[in-house]
């Protein structure tokens, strides 16, 4: 999913040491570790473009965001295995993790961040997969019904004169169709894991953003 950890990759920076491993937050009955949601905030700020995440400690701003992901990525695996949605392809598996190691400078970079975080290929693809997996669930969920129709395009475009202008009509309305479709589309996903949270048992221990003594 990874809707807004992206936007945090300024927060990526030199931090506080912390506790080397401990339970930050159980989603029913499983538990959440330190390390699960560093490696997951990684994974995400890199995907995004931002490879100083490979090696730099991340502040708590950014973990704490983590957190909050793999919280709704958990709750998502969660519902999707009681809809029975399909695990992805074992070759889209493998594209995303030839795009993911494509991020760093070459195989041995890639390979250090795996000796790094004591994970191996099959560790991050099982990640990516989950990833994958809550994607497609989302937009066989939404995407029909995120899509903006003819008269809220015209809606917008009446109330917001000044996105026409120095475009052809066509231009215009398919860039207000995307908006429209993507406000539409984050909306109903956040209603959506509000609904899973409050129907869960979350429990988060740990106030990431706080230093650790």
């Amino acid at each position: 999913m990874r809707l807004l950890l992206a936007a945090l990759l300024p927060a990526v920076a030199l931090a506080a040491p912390r506790l080397a491993d401990a339970v930050v937050a159980v989603v029913d009955q499983s538990t959440l570790t330190l390390s699960d949601v560093d490696l997951e905030t990684r994974v995400t700020l890199i995907n995004a473009g931002g490879l100083d995440a490979a090696t730099a400690p991340l502040d708590g701003r950014a973990l704490a965001a983590g957190l909050e992901q793999v919280i709704d990525e958990e709750l998502l695996a969660a519902d999707a295995d009681r809809l029975h949605v399909p695990a992805p392809e074992p070759q889209v598996l493998e594209q995303a993790l030839a795009r993911f190691a494509g991020k760093f400078a070459g195989p041995d970079a890639f390979r250090a961040f795996l000796r790094v975080q004591d994970v191996s290929e099959a560790d991050l693809q099982a990640l990516l997969s989950r990833d994958l997996r809550a994607q497609a669930y989302l937009e066989g969920r939404f995407k029909l019904a995120a899509t903006a129709r003819d008269a809220d395009i015209d809606a917008f475009l009446k109330a917001h004169a000044d996105a026409a202008k120095g475009r052809s009509p066509a231009v215009a309305r398919e860039a207000a169709r995307t908006q429209l479709t993507q406000e539409r589309y984050l909306k109903l996903t956040r209603d959506l894991l509000g609904e899973l949270r409050r129907r869960a048992d979350v429990r988060v221990i740990e106030d990431l953003r706080a230093e650790l003594p």
